[in-house]
């Protein structure tokens, strides 16, 4: 599918067919979607997800992460992390990557090598693609698979966090005090948030600021932003749950009430709050291209809010944008070449009609 410019997204035992003679068929499609789509996709299955499709970001490497596990699973019988959605979440984002060896030592090196390389935290650190992981699983008969440097490795299976005997252990009502000051903190934060970011905003010189940001749009502005950050959060919401709720019950309680986990799910709903606040961000953007166009040469039009104005602004936004994205989605595929030069065309359109635009006023 990867050929075709699809990223499957749930690659998993039970979406995976072997048929009569020996064939491989990959089968729903339910979360698939074009590799050029910047949409965030959450959904998938934990024991198979990678640790960047938590945050929505996701190409060809994250289905290789995926086919990692799998193969690992194949391997020993068992995914490479198990426990509660939480700890999968953080264990795939944290945990050293296991050695399949560990369950299974009769996997040879080689073969061990090319599932922690697929397994990577890191997708700059995986194959770069399918064709690539299948270029080094043939080599693994002969011998030449080079051994995958990782943070280091687990010498015995991750054993399931138990409580000692006779000490605290996490209960429904702990847990619900959790959640509630998760809950709390996050709703603090993306509250606050936002209303920082105006106040910066507010800085900003009159003139680059439309008088739709003025003063007495203050709380609309607010609303905007909160209502973007939870979208946003309703999103994750499976993630964000899982790291607020804290450890799981029965497990050793924390010493503190606001662990790692939920003080990730409130980074989770600051990220969210940041997202949420960007619009407010408009006149500084206005400052910085008045400083370009200035170093450029290139005159701002008189009425620079109007319909044409701003979108002379966004340019080069539009510009930068559509490079990189022609940059990242680069392939040595007909298909993403075909994208990258329509990504690169459209950058070069923008980055004209920025400089053409403001002479034509004249």
């Amino acid at each position: 599918c990867h050929q075709a410019g699809i990223l499957h997204l749930d690659i998993k035992p039970a979406n995976v067919l072997v048929t009569k003679d020996g064939g491989v068929k990959i089968v729903d499609f339910g979360i698939a979607r074009a590799a050029s789509d910047a949409t965030a996709t959450i959904a998938g299955t934990p024991h198979y997800m990678p640790p960047e499709q938590y945050e929505g970001r996701v190409d060809e490497r994250s289905d290789i992460y995926s086919v990692g596990c799998l193969l690992f699973e194949c391997l020993t019988g068992s995914p490479p992390f198990e426990g509660t959605m939480a700890s999968q979440l953080l264990a795939h984002r944290d945990a050293p990557r296991p050695d399949p060896r560990v369950l299974a030592p009769k996997v040879s090196p080689g073969l061990a090598a090319v599932v922690m390389r697929a397994m990577a935290i890191d997708p700059d650190r995986r194959y770069a693609s399918v064709h690539d992981m299948l270029a080094a699983m043939t080599a693994v008969d002969g011998g030449v698979v080079e051994p995958y440097a990782s943070p280091p490795m687990l010498t015995q299976p991750v054993p399931k966090v138990v409580a000692a005997p006779g000490s605290p252990v996490v209960t429904r009502g702990t847990r619900f005090r959790t959640y509630g000051l998760g809950l709390l903190v996050s709703a603090f934060v993306v509250a606050l948030l936002p209303g920082l970011v105006w106040t910066s905003a507010a800085f900003a010189p009159a003139d680059y600021r439309p008088d739709v940001m003025s003063s007495a749009y203050t709380g609309t502005w607010w609303m905007l932003a909160v209502t973007i950050a939870t979208a946003f959060l309703l999103l994750r919401r499976h993630a964000f749950f899982a790291l607020i709720g804290g450890p799981s019950m029965g497990s050793p309680l924390p010493d503190r009430l606001m662990g790692k986990q939920v003080a990730a799910g409130v980074r989770m709903a600051a990220g969210a709050a940041l997202r949420g606040a960007l619009p407010m961000l408009f006149p500084w953007y206005v400052v910085l291209v008045a400083a370009t166009s200035e170093a450029a040469g290139v005159s701002m039009p008189d009425e620079l809010f109007s319909a044409w104005g701003v979108a002379w602004l966004l340019m080069p936004l539009a510009a930068i944008t559509l490079a990189l994205r022609t940059l990242t989605r680069l392939r040595p595929r007909p298909g993403a070449m075909i994208k990258s030069t329509i990504y690169l065309a459209g950058a070069a359109l923008a980055a004209l009609l920025f400089f053409v635009y403001p002479l034509a006023l004249d």
